[in-house]
């Protein structure tokens, strides 16, 4: 069976992979949430091996990922594959268990509904002092920031009217209410934000 292939993430898991890297502590350990085809988890781990990466997705997608991650097991790579539904907190991983929780082009595909449910995902999963990193087109003060994030937003409410790209300033009116405080916000190629968020608290 060929492996998933989305375009998108060969166009920008570089430049994502250079905004991160610094960022990224030696064998930080990382969650992504909705790492559909595994393609940015096998890239930034083949860059950075020392790292311990989680992805998770909806049962459909784990074949595909196993697929791509299977290839950088070569370099050493630490990796875990499993189900995870946001919406099923049963589901989340234990509290204050990894250091960083990684989303790329997810939230504007999901409801707003789904969308506090993963960002209240990353903040119970964060350790004190841990990190959350989006990637993906945002609004900003309501407005589109291209006619290509336009054309996607069109595209996405006609495939799923729950779904759109949501205002960069919801995302940190929500995360703020989760402990998440922004830490940095970069554009990155294709009109899209490289987001970062500091679980705030007590380190233990």
């Amino acid at each position: 069976m060929d492996k998933p292939l989305a375009p998108a993430c060969l166009r920008n898991q570089q430049p994502i992979f250079e905004f991160l890297d610094p960022l990224m502590a030696r064998g930080a350990r990382v969650l992504e949430l909705g790492a559909g085809t595994g393609q940015h988890a096998a890239y930034i781990l083949s860059q950075r091996p020392d790292l311990f990466w989680h992805c998770t997705d909806l049962p459909v997608a784990l074949p595909g990922i196993a697929q791509w991650l299977a290839d950088v097991e070569t370099c050493g790579a630490r990796y875990r594959i499993s189900e995870l539904d946001a919406q099923r907190q049963e589901q989340w991983p234990s509290p204050a268990s990894v250091d960083w929780v990684f989303m790329a082009n997810t939230l504007h595909y999901v409801s707003q509904t789904c969308a506090r449910a993963m960002l209240a995902c990353a903040a119970q999963s964060l350790v004190a002092g841990g990190r959350v990193a989006i990637y993906g087109p945002f609004n900003e003060q309501g407005r589109y920031t291209s006619e290509g994030n336009r054309a996607l937003d069109e595209w996405l409410h006609a495939r799923d009217p729950q779904s759109g790209i949501k205002d960069l300033e919801w995302l940190v009116d929500e995360s703020a209410g989760l402990a998440l405080e922004a830490f940095c916000v970069q554009r990155l190629p294709a009109n899209n934000l490289g987001v970062v968020m500091t679980k705030m608290g007590k380190q233990s």
